[in-house]
């Protein structure tokens, strides 16, 4: 990755003011807009500076953030293949079996081919649609992958993670031995990048696809990024040295190395911004910056990232796991400085927003639990949703819901080791000058001041950021979900969720299950599988491969892809809440032994 500079000492302003003219002048011949979607991976609430940070700066996602429109309320699922599912679905992994846990590069499964996904929808209304980076949906046979999904390129991984710099990962039934390259351009594996830092190699593709992109064609451009996501288990914490000097004072090395694995990430962002007004793009663009779910701050794939200060971590239904940062900034919502949306917004939500943003009809959408939210973010309409499923995981026996200002959890995940509040580690800083400071110097607030008078930076002339205040806990009213279950809390006045209201809302309480109770009576049953032996890199030249290719069976609705872990949990509209979940041990048992495995090996 390498932002442009010019001969002379130039600033990087002077390679886009004309572009931005030309645009300007009605050079730009598309009408739908272009749509830039930057996906980072298990990024915490308390990684970026613009939400509160104060180890890491990120002066070109705060750019954003301040001159564009913050989602203070955005939500994901737990874990990457849920939300990827959901992103591109727009509905709930529990109407696609994708609610439990992630898909594991060795299992035969994928996103079902019934589900139409986001970019097969935006190709009918003319776009060429490009995706660079992690897909983690599937790719057991080759029609699940991406290029085969709606995107007309790829330039990325199939799975979780690789290795940063030699882009493999192991074998999970062998991790000392079987190794394989999952780095493909479409289907053909790429051998000669080894060395090259992912996150710069993944952005510089992407400034590429603006670059060589026809400027009467819309784009849809997905880049999701691995970073901040952990490498493999050799090595789960990697940054050139040249991201991780400026944070040698936070003290604690793994949060150094995570530290450098966001700047690059940062990085990443202003590169994609610069490049768009290079390509004269900007002024018909819409650019996304989301985290897919919240930081892994321990566990067997941590990445001490944080999602400080609110409770749980990624994995978990507590705002730790689902409160994601998350900017949409373009010309086109017409806003003032520092504006912000504090309706509920949901990642199924993407999907119809977006259509409904290129000229589509909604209508066509069929039955998808996300809602279009285009007018209200563009402050015609009021904020339409009121509720969502955060997620039903009928293996683990946990769910919850969130309706109006109320949130019910009910069950725990992992045996409750994550239900509580993690710190970030390392030193702490009691000012927000390094976030100032990035912001005005960053790439994007430079690009931004060519088309914006006064572009800002913070949320107010006095203040720069504006963290979560999380009130006062009372050890008396805390939750307890492994000992107690469910519990309440009003969200609008306890983000972190420290007191439970169960006992004041009882009412509240019964109608919150009576919904997770409408919930599991529509829900599949999770679509995991035990790891398959034949899928070893070891066994094909050293490349994670379709290799289910040419099998029996195979397709929609498939053994391999359909397979339920157990008997069917659907359920008619009657289910009562006292009955919710009543299936959950007989699918625990089939999931035990693989995840006790996994969990070892990791």
């Amino acid at each position: 990755m390498q932002l442009q500079h010019l001969p002379g000492g130039q600033s990087p302003k002077a390679a886009v003011i004309i572009p931005f003219l030309l645009c300007f002048a009605g050079g730009n011949e598309t009408k739908a807009p272009h749509i830039i979607f930057i996906l980072a991976d298990d990024l915490g609430w308390n990684d970026v500076s613009f939400t509160g940070s104060l180890q890491i700066p990120t002066g070109n996602i705060d750019a954003l953030a301040w001159n564009g429109l913050r989602l203070t309320q955005y939500y994901t699922q737990p874990l990457c293949t849920p939300s990827r599912a959901a992103l591109m679905t727009g509905r709930y992994p529990i109407r696609t079996g994708m609610q439990h846990f992630v898909l594991w590069n060795e299992e035969p499964r994928g996103l079902s081919l019934d589900q139409k996904l986001l970019p097969q929808w935006l190709e009918e209304m003319g776009y060429a649609n490009h995706m660079v980076g992690k897909w983690h949906l599937g790719f057991f046979k080759d029609k699940y992958t991406p290029t085969k999904r709606g995107f007309h390129h790829h330039f990325g991984c199939w799975g979780g993670y690789v290795d940063y710099y030699n882009h493999t990962k192991e074998f999970l039934q062998s991790p000392t031995g079987s190794r394989g390259l999952d780095l493909r351009r479409g289907l053909v594996p790429l051998q000669n990048y080894s060395g090259t830092y992912l996150t710069e190699l993944l952005t510089d593709e992407a400034v590429r696809v603006i670059k060589d992109h026809p400027r009467d064609k819309p784009l849809f451009l997905y880049l999701a990024h691995q970073a901040p996501h952990s490498a493999d288990m050799h090595d789960r914490l990697q940054a050139p040295e040249k991201y991780t000097e400026s944070f040698e004072d936070i003290g604690d090395k793994k949060r150094i190395l995570y530290a450098g694995m966001v700047k690059a990430l940062d990085e990443s962002v202003g590169a994609v911004f610069q490049a768009l007004a290079q390509a004269g793009m900007l002024d018909n663009s819409v650019v996304i910056f989301s985290s897919d779910n919240g930081a892994e701050s321990i566990g067997p794939n941590a990445n001490y990232g944080s999602s400080s200060p609110l409770k749980g971590i990624k994995s978990t239904v507590w705002e730790g796991g689902i409160r994601s940062p998350a900017v949409i900034w373009s010309p086109l919502l017409d806003l003032h400085p520092r504006a912000k949306y504090d309706g509920l917004f949901h990642i199924t939500d993407w999907l119809p927003t977006l259509y409904d943003m290129a000229g589509g009809d909604v209508g066509k959408l069929g039955n998808i639990d996300g809602i279009s939210q285009w007018d209200a973010l563009k402050d015609v309409e009021p904020p339409p949703r009121a509720e969502f499923l955060v997620n039903l995981d009928q293996i683990e026996d946990y769910a919850a819901v969130r309706s109006g200002n109320f949130k019910l959890v009910k069950g725990v995940t992992k045996q409750g080791k994550f239900d509580k509040w993690f710190q970030p580690s390392g030193n702490v800083f009691l000012n927000m000058t390094r976030g100032y400071s990035a912001c005005e110097t960053s790439i994007v607030k430079e690009v931004l001041s060519i088309i914006k008078t006064h572009p800002v930076c913070g949320s107010s002339d006095d203040v720069y950021a504006t963290p979560v205040h999380c009130g006062v806990k009372n050890p008396e009213r805390t939750c307890n979900a492994a000992a107690r279950s469910p519990c309440l809390f009003d969200i609008s006045k306890d983000p972190c969720e420290y007191i439970d209201v169960a006992d004041e809302h009882p009412e509240v309480v019964k109608t919150l299950l009576d919904k997770l109770a409408h919930y599991e009576s529509q829900a599949l049953p999770p679509g995991n599988l035990p790891l398959d032996p034949l899928s070893d890199p070891g066994l094909h030249d050293g490349l994670w491969v379709n290799w289910k290719e040419g099998s029996s069976g195979g397709g929609d609705g498939d053994e391999e892809t359909m397979a339920p872990m157990g008997p069917s949990v659907a359920r008619t509209e009657s289910t009562s809440s006292a009955s919710y979940l009543s299936t959950a041990g007989m699918l625990r048992g089939a999931f035990f032994f693989q995840f006790f495995v996994v969990t070892l090996l990791h």
